[in-house]
């Protein structure tokens, strides 16, 4: 039951969120670029240890950035998790969705802030 679970979570994580990569071939190990038009800067990386679903995934940035999500060794806080649900497949869509939305918005608003007017 608990691969089948897994499974369902990155099952529905691949249909749902665009530009994630696989990077191992047992799908404990995903990348999504922060930044939606596919530049060079940080990506959200997305560990699955042995027990997800019903341990929470170690989800950080590849990058440091400036951010009150991400603690000071690059990982999401654990407060963003705390609704984790295993026992729903779209947990991990959901919760990913959330994080990479409120990061995009901030790194866009930033950049726009350094870029000097055309």
């Amino acid at each position: 039951p608990g691969a089948g679970l897994r499974n369902q979570h990155v099952d529905w994580l691949l249909a749902t969120v665009s530009g994630v990569r696989v990077l191992e071939p047992d799908r404990s190990l995903l990348e999504i670029p922060i930044e939606e038009a596919g530049g060079t800067g940080p990506s959200l990386r997305i560990l699955l240890p042995a027990g997800f679903p019903v341990t929470f995934p170690d989800i950080g940035v590849s990058r440091h950035i400036q951010h009150p999500m991400i603690d000071n060794d690059g990982r999401v806080i654990k407060d963003i998790l705390s609704q984790w649900d295993p026992a729903r497949p779209s947990g991990l869509a959901d919760t990913v969705s959330f994080i990479l939305s409120t990061l995009r918005s901030s790194v866009t608003s930033t950049a726009g802030a350094r870029d000097p007017p055309p």
